[in-house]
């Protein structure tokens, strides 16, 4: 037998319904459909399908006849079957793909889940088992929890049931400073919107939905469409700033490609999660953001090391018309007050003198190369625009040493890039690339994994002390 399981948050993509046409078309292609819906995806589920599904229930009077179906069905013709299935049932979107459809059936009944289960292994055609359960279930913080809290759960106390995770003073995430900037931007620009697929919560957005109920738009679990979806609103002369993980872009990236950066439509992408993550799992470290943006024309990609960059490179990708991605890590990141910031088109900041020895690199990790260079005769850059380069700077760069230093895939990355320009203007720069090699990364904290990979930056200026 072949069982595929799905989450009713999952089930709304495209590509499961690639799927369930494809299955539902050949009869002679048993397969049977674990449809478990609990209301939720990371947070509450969006979309139509989620309000057909909600509104799916069989009335009081026809639970006995529910309970007896699939052992009466088994007696009487199909004409007969297809009656009683539909009168029971209701008429529905995976009936009309094909289906047998039996629900919603008691997730958590484990006597009438083995009665339908026995009776969909003797189903000799596509079968949907359409179970209801409690995201949650057995632990009243997590059944009680809209907002996603408990989808992934790092550290906690078990008695008071809180997270024990509390940003340092002085210090906020990075989901939560760009919010604020969003919340500013979205008050002084009116034509902006913002699409997010199902991670208000992840990305600190849920309380900006609140206060713009039409202009903060939550897609579902459909990163493709939310990147279409924008590239329209951009057509109809509107802002669209798509905010998702940088582990997730990848799901959109022909639509990048073909709806945003081929069409130059005015397409602002927000990566949260951008490079190593931690303890959210191997699958979602955001390492290879770069690898797929970079190769696109037209495409602009900025890194700020503050949030008051962070600002102004919004700000900029306003006024500007042409797709901007802006990246930012999981983490926390200084609280500022407002700041006005002069960062030119592409051009990098020498947060360090220019010496005969440098280093490249950008994000948070400026300030904990800047603290760690304060005595040493090496000079630091920031790569604030990651494309396009800052050539001038490069040339000014000609025969000296330096570092790059990235939590990305080395290949397509910032350091693939100035070892092109290297060689074509022939600067004679001795370039060292810090990255990660060809190999996927497994979980730990970021600063684990970052010395175990060796492009932390402590084992960087060992690297450097020792030439």
């Amino acid at each position: 037998e072949v069982v595929a399981i799905i989450g009713d948050g999952s089930i709304q993509n495209g590509l499961a319904f690639e799927g369930l046409n494809y299955i539902g078309s050949q009869k002679h292609q048993k397969v049977i459909i674990v449809l478990n819906d609990n209301e939720m995806s990371i947070s509450k589920n969006v979309g139509r399908l989620a309000r057909m599904m909600t509104k799916t229930r069989i009335k009081k009077g026809y639970l006995r006849l529910k309970r007896i179906t699939p052992r009466f069905l088994k007696n009487h013709g199909t004409r007969i079957k297809d009656f009683f299935h539909t009168f029971v049932y209701g008429n529905n979107v995976f009936r009309c793909l094909g289906y047998s459809y039996y629900g919603p059936i008691d997730g958590h009944n484990i006597k009438e889940l083995i009665e339908y289960f026995s009776f969909a292994k003797k189903s000799n055609a596509p079968v949907i088992l359409h179970l209801k359960t409690i995201k949650g279930k057995g632990y009243s913080p997590a059944e009680s929890d809209d907002l996603g809290v408990w989808h992934g759960v790092g550290p906690f106390d078990i008695t008071m049931k809180q997270f024990k995770h509390e940003p340092r003073p002085g210090m906020i995430s990075w989901a939560e400073g760009i919010s604020n900037i969003l919340s500013s931007i979205l008050s002084k620009y009116k034509q902006t919107r913002v699409l997010n697929p199902a991670m208000l919560s992840g990305t600190h957005l849920d309380c900006l939905q609140n206060d713009f109920p039409e202009r903060v738009i939550d897609v579902g679990i459909n990163e493709e469409h939310a990147v279409v979806m924008a590239a329209a609103m951009a057509r109809s002369h509107l802002v669209p700033i798509v905010s998702f993980y940088a582990t997730f872009l990848q799901r959109a990236y022909d639509y990048i490609n073909h709806d945003v950066a081929r069409s130059n439509n005015h397409v602002i992408f927000l990566i949260d999660h951008a490079g190593i993550v931690g303890g959210d799992g191997s699958t979602h470290q955001g390492i290879f953001d770069l690898s797929l943006l970079l190769p696109l024309p037209h495409m602009v990609v900025a890194a700020p090391k503050s949030l008051s960059e962070a600002r102004f490179l919004l700000e900029y990708a306003i006024l500007h018309e042409h797709p901007f991605a802006i990246r930012y890590p999981k983490g926390e990141i200084f609280i500022e007050e407002p700041s006005e910031e002069d960062i030119s088109f592409g051009q990098w900041k020498i947060e360090k003198s220019l010496s005969t020895i440098n280093i490249l690199t950008y994000g948070d990790e400026v300030y904990e190369f800047k603290e760690l260079l304060k005595n040493e005769n090496i000079g630091l850059i920031h790569a604030v625009y990651i494309k396009p380069l800052d050539i001038e700077l490069l040339r000014k760069l000609k025969n000296t040493t330096l570092y790059i230093v990235e939590e990305v895939i080395s290949l397509a990355s910032l350091a693939s890039m100035v070892l092109d320009i290297n060689a074509k203007e022939n600067l004679n720069i001795q370039i060292h690339s810090f990255a990660i090699n060809d190999t996927y990364v497994d979980m730990g904290t970021r600063n684990e994994i970052k010395k175990e990979l060796g492009i932390d930056a402590q084992s960087i200026l060992k690297v450097i002390q020792s030439k």
